[in-house]
């Protein structure tokens, strides 16, 4: 069973001073209302997920590779 954590829990982890914000976390993730609670794992993808890739790990080619969109083919675009 995975440990369930509350807004005291995550605003330590984070290392928020305010409760609602920490309640807001809890409330972007897959959570339980009554209490008030976010597993572990919910909240390591919530924090994964807003993480950025340090600058040196990936190239510019490949990051606009994959954000480009791709032409249209076979007409005009009016």
């Amino acid at each position: 069973m995975e440990k369930m954590l509350s807004a005291k829990d995550v605003a330590g982890i984070i290392g928020f001073k305010d409760m609602d914000k920490a309640r807001r976390v809890i409330r972007e993730c897959v959570h339980m209302e009554n209490p008030l609670r976010v597993s572990e794992s919910a909240l390591q993808a919530w924090i994964t997920g807003r993480t950025f890739c340090p600058g040196n790990t990936i190239k510019a080619e490949e990051l606009l590779d994959d954000l480009r969109m791709p032409r249209r083919r076979g007409g005009t675009q009016n």
